[in-house]
């Protein structure tokens, strides 16, 4: 699942192991609407401790590290 409320962003479960936490840190304007610029991606542990922390650039490479991310530790 995915959810969104304001600038922060949760990918996964929380009831999983691991889930994500994405925090839009700025947005730019793209044909007239702000969109995500710079996100910070936290992969969280389910007692909320931080185990992989970084920085993207958009919304697309933040996705696509999340995804990575979450499936590998997931898997493990």
């Amino acid at each position: 699942p995915l959810v969104r409320e304001d600038n922060i962003i949760v990918y996964g479960s929380t009831e999983d192991k691991y889930f994500v936490q994405m925090t839009v840190m700025t947005e730019k304007e793209y044909n007239g609407k702000n969109v995500p610029d710079m996100v910070y991606i936290q992969l969280l542990a389910k007692d909320g401790s931080t185990v992989k922390e970084g920085m993207k650039n958009g919304l697309n490479e933040a996705m696509e590290i999340a995804s990575i991310w979450l499936e590998r530790y997931l898997a493990a």
